[in-house]
Order: C-alpha cells, then structure tokens, then sequence
C-alpha cells in the first residue's frame, strides 16, 4: 500500500534517496511474496473443503456444525463481494486480489451448490440474519459473469437454491415477529435469548437452555457457561413438559399467524376485485 501511494504521489518519490526507493521497493516485493503464499493457502483450503463437501455430507449433518459452516459461508461472501466495493487503495494489489477472489468464490459457491439438496443446509443459511443478504448472493454471479465462476447448470441450481433461501427466510422473518410478542420468560434461552426448541436441565448450575445452544458451546469449552464447572453432553437433563408447552405454544401462534395472513390475502382479493369492478363500470359509462 505505502508503495502504490508514493507511486501515485511523484513528488514525495523524487524527494527520497536512491537507497531509500530501493528499499521501499524490495520491502514491497517482499510483502507481496508474502502475501501470494497466505492467499495460496486459503485458496487450497477452500478448493479441499469444497471436494470434501462434494463426496462425503455426514461431518456436516451435525446441526453445531452445519450452522458453523453456513455461517462461515456467508460471512465470506458477503465480505469477499463487498471487497470489490474498495477505493484503489485497497490494502491488497488488484491484481493479486482479483486471482485470489475468483478461486475463493467459485469453491465457496460450490459448497453452496453440494448442499443444495440438504434442508437442514437451507434452514440454517435463513436463519443467519447477520451474514445473509440475498442481493448480494444473488448478483455475484453478475458482478463476475466476464469470468464465470460457475457451468451454466452450476449456475441455475445455485439460483434454485437462493429462491428457497429466500423463501424460507422470508417466512421466518414474519413466524419470529409473530412468536416474539410476550413469550412467556421460562420459554427463552438465557444465551441467546430464543425460543427454546429442546429445553435442557444443566445439572451444574442449575440453568435451563436449548439443546444446541449448550452442544454449540460444548464444541469449544467442555464447562456449564453460567459458572464455569465441568460438563458434557451425558449430563444434561431433558425438560420434556416444558418442551411440550413451548411446541403447543409455537403451534398455536403459527396457526394464529396463517389465519391472519389468509384473512389479509383475502382483504386484498376482495379489493382487488372491487376495484376491477369500479374500472369495468367507469369505462362503460364512457
């Protein structure tokens, strides 16, 4: 970077020494060196992630780490897409950067298209509302159709895949608005503060969390998260009659939700018609 802005900046280059440019220059390429070798090794973990998800699916089908893996993928999408936003005098050289996003993007895409089958794969990328954005994993194809990073076939599943995204996302989004309105407290997880799908007793301390919370946390520390005592997946104590009235509690206000939204479609229809009806008569009085 400090070497393309004295590039661009003549004045301050004819201001050092001979030595001093020299330098400058040989501190860049060495950098750039550096650089090529780190961007080398994402690519290769990218392309043997991408062979892995290819062939074999079931490490994946552990729902901690599918959510790991759709919440790393969208992450680098959205990055990598917005990086093509930069100014100029972008930390990395276009050149070296540009190589280094068409090799990561197109192995990234072909995981999405290897779980496209997968509904579990579907679900998870629809509930990270803090990664995915459909514009943006829906116009990377446009932004870099002079390369093509993916077959004409590769293309169209991956399309299929974002409409079920979306789909799914788009309904999740209004079911969450409508299950948010006064929960009652014991049906919240205390970490991440949602509703609960299978309600956990942790025998340590007492506390009572959804079952993937507390696996996802056990992945990376083996203790209760509440006071730090030693704890594994065999110690924790299902809560089923509390499961049971969080289920009838989601199914009733689901339906409430269904019968609502119906009751909207059918305003509009009812609507829709009547102004029909008034354009149908206005031109017949003409």
């Amino acid at each position: 970077k400090t070497y393309h802005e004295m590039e661009a900046n003549p004045t301050r280059m004819q201001g050092m020494s001979q030595i001093e440019r020299v330098n400058l220059l040989n501190d860049y390429s060495r950098k750039k060196k550096i650089l090529k070798s780190i961007l080398k090794y994402i690519i290769a973990n990218a392309r043997i992630m991408c062979n892995i998800s290819s062939k074999v699916k079931d490490p994946f089908n552990e729902p901690e780490v599918m959510e790991k893996l759709t919440r790393c993928l969208d992450y680098y999408v959205r990055e990598l897409v917005n990086e093509t936003e930069r100014t100029p005098e972008a930390d990395i050289p276009k050149d070296i950067f540009e190589t280094f996003l068409i090799h990561i993007l197109r192995s990234i895409l072909k995981i999405y298209i290897h779980f496209s089958g997968s509904p579990e794969f579907i679900s998870f990328v629809a509930e990270d509302t803090r990664s995915y954005n459909y514009d943006i994993m829906n116009n990377v194809l446009r932004i870099f159709n002079d390369v093509r990073l993916l077959t004409l076939s590769e293309q169209n599943t991956y399309r299929a895949l974002l409409d079920k995204i979306e789909s799914q996302y788009q309904r999740k989004q209004r079911e969450q608005i409508d299950l948010e309105t006064d929960v009652p407290e014991e049906f919240i997880d205390p970490i991440t503060a949602c509703i609960m799908k299978d309600p956990v007793l942790l025998p340590t301390s007492g506390s009572i969390v959804d079952r993937f919370t507390i696996k996802r946390h056990l992945l990376n520390d083996a203790t209760d998260p509440f006071n730090r005592m030693a704890l594994t997946l065999e110690m924790l104590v299902p809560q089923p009659e509390l499961k049971q009235r969080i289920e009838d509690y989601i199914r009733e206000r689901t339906s409430d939700s269904q019968q609502k939204q119906q009751q909207q479609q059918k305003l509009q229809q009812q609507q829709q018609h009547q102004n029909q009806n008034q354009n149908q008569d206005q031109q017949q009085d003409k």
